[in-house]
Parts: structure tokens; C-alpha cells; sequence
């Protein structure tokens, strides 16, 4: 019985390993969600500098992506950076009594989410 029960549990360990290859393929992660922006109270005016933008946390383990942008159809940045872990980032000195948009999304081992939509 010994012997039925663990060539049964070891029959089944390919089937659970978490480990992708050829002999064992695993679904991807599932597309993370949109991040949704916090936003600020002051509507990004008068801001002291350095700036905290935050974010709420996306689904799943996830990295996120941050854009800020002098131009509402983020053509151009001022600050972009990829691979941040927290739903937090500091951006270093923006100029004072200038407008800026920001925005963010996911990303895991399968693909990114949707842009979120910008905030000024």
C-alpha cells in the first residue's frame, strides 16, 4: 500500500511544479489591473518638491511603470522608470508652477495592464 501511495504522489509532482519548461507547460500569470491612481488633494498645485505620487496596488505580484509627463498626451517625460516593487515613488525636482500629468500600470511575468488615466 506503502508503495501504491507513493508512486501516486510522485506520478502527480509534474503535474503541481511551478517550474515552466517544454515536458511541463504552466499558464502564464493572468494580465495584471489597471493601477488606480490616489489622487492628490492639492489638484498638483503648489507641490513641494520633491513630489510622493501614489498609486493603489495592482492584482497579483506585479511591478509597476511610472510616467510624468509636461504634456497631457505623454508625448514627452520628465520622469519614467520601470520595475517599481512599492505603490509609492518620490520624483526628484519638478518646476515649480508648471503642470504635470502622471500615470502608471502593471506588469508580471505575462504581460503589462492598461495605462491608468492621468492625473494632473
Amino acid at each position: 500500500m506503502k508503495k501504491a501511495i507513493i508512486f501516486i504522489l510522485i506520478s502527480f509532482l509534474p503535474l503541481t511544479s511551478c517550474v515552466k519548461d517544454n515536458s511541463n507547460p504552466v499558464s502564464e500569470a493572468k494580465i495584471p489591473s489597471t493601477p488606480i491612481l490616489a489622487p492628490r488633494k492639492d489638484t498638483s498645485s503648489n507641490i513641494a518638491t520633491p513630489a510622493v505620487l501614489t498609486w493603489n496596488k495592482s492584482c497579483g505580484k506585479n511591478n509597476y511603470s511610472l510616467q510624468v509627463s509636461s504634456s497631457s498626451s505623454f508625448s514627452s517625460f520628465v520622469f519614467n522608470v520601470s520595475n517599481i516593487i512599492e505603490t509609492t515613488q518620490q520624483i526628484p525636482v519638478l518646476n515649480y508652477l508648471s503642470v504635470y500629468y502622471w500615470r502608471v500600470n502593471a506588469s508580471n511575468i505575462a504581460e503589462a495592464s492598461a495605462w491608468s488615466k492621468g492625473l494632473n
